[in-house]
């Protein structure tokens, strides 16, 4: 009888424990054990600490970038550096900059191409002229023709026609003489006969600093077709640009001094009965003035452009 009781004993206990570790399992609380009537008690065992899931750690704020100023609407265009003066430089740096002189002279030098397609040319102006005590009118039409010869060799040559009659400007002059007795000698200047035509001629230097602009200093001369008024010699300044449609557009300033050329008087004598006679005619030689000479014109280049 004992012994049943003991194995009832130790069946129940065995089927607790069993459905106490699958509750434990299952997360669920264990019943108490059955502890038979007459069987030594069992204490139970110590209920596991449940440790609690950490929550998710959340990233931390992003940083905003600090503020910058909005870039300005024109910003100023950049300097370039300082440069020391040549003398001042190492070779390394004399190397460097070698390149860049060759580029910027290479590109003040005339285009050969362009002078040979541009030329020759033909021009209609307009000019004025200014001789001292000889001629000068602000007003005459005139042509000139010419060509970019050599690359570097600049000719042309001009023909102007005033537009009104141009005198001679040394007229009127006279001085009364007595004559040491009763005559009276007047000498007064004869005036040359008007102008009518101008013309002249220069060989200059070319210098380029664009493929449709010519610069061509230059050295000529200016006459009259009237030799008492001699010759003057011009330094000129064109400045000539020449389109893809083969037109033409220049202004020309020219300065010089003019020398040459011969004035005549004439002499006439009064006795005391109040009788006139001729003393004669006496030629003296001009003196030498400033001569300036501006032409504005247009034209066509007869070339390949």
């Amino acid at each position: 009888m004992g012994r049943k009781v003991l194995g009832l004993a130790a069946a129940k206990l065995a089927s607790s424990a069993v459905f106490w570790w699958s509750s434990a399992a299952l997360g669920q609380p264990a019943p108490e054990p059955v502890v038979a009537e007459g069987a030594p008690s069992a204490s139970p065992p110590a209920p596991q600490p449940v440790v609690p899931t950490p929550p998710p750690a959340t990233p931390p704020p992003a940083t905003p970038p600090p503020a910058t100023d909005p870039p300005p609407l024109d910003p100023p265009p950049p300097s370039e550096p300082a440069q020391r003066p040549g003398f001042l430089r190492t070779r390394e740096e004399l190397e460097a900059v070698k390149p860049r002189v060759r580029v910027a002279q290479r590109a003040r030098m005339p285009d050969p191409d362009f002078v040979a397609r541009s030329s020759p040319w033909v021009d209609f102006s307009l000019t004025s002229f200014y001789m001292k005590d000889r001629v000068s009118n602000f007003l005459n039409f005139g042509a000139q023709v010419g060509g970019y010869f050599f690359d570097h060799l600049r000719l042309s040559a001009r023909i102007v026609a005033p537009t009104e009659e141009v005198r001679d400007q040394s007229d009127g002059f006279s001085s009364f003489d007595g004559g040491g007795g009763p005559l009276f000698r007047t000498t007064r200047k004869a005036p040359s006969r008007s102008m009518s035509l101008l013309y002249g001629a220069s060989v200059g230097l070319v210098v380029s600093n664009d493929r449709s602009f010519v610069f061509g200093p230059n050295i000529g001369f200016v006459r009259t077709d009237v030799g008492d008024y001699g010759t003057a010699v011009l330094v000129g300044l064109p400045f000539e640009w020449t389109t893809a449609s083969k037109m033409r557009i220049g202004f020309d300033f020219s300065i010089g001094h003019a020398s040459g050329g011969t004035t005549r008087s004439t002499c006439t004598q009064t006795d005391s009965s109040g009788l006139t006679s001729s003393c004669g005619m006496t030629v003296n030689d001009r003196q030498g003035g400033t001569t300036v000479v501006f032409s504005y014109y247009m034209g066509w280049s007869l070339g390949r452009l």
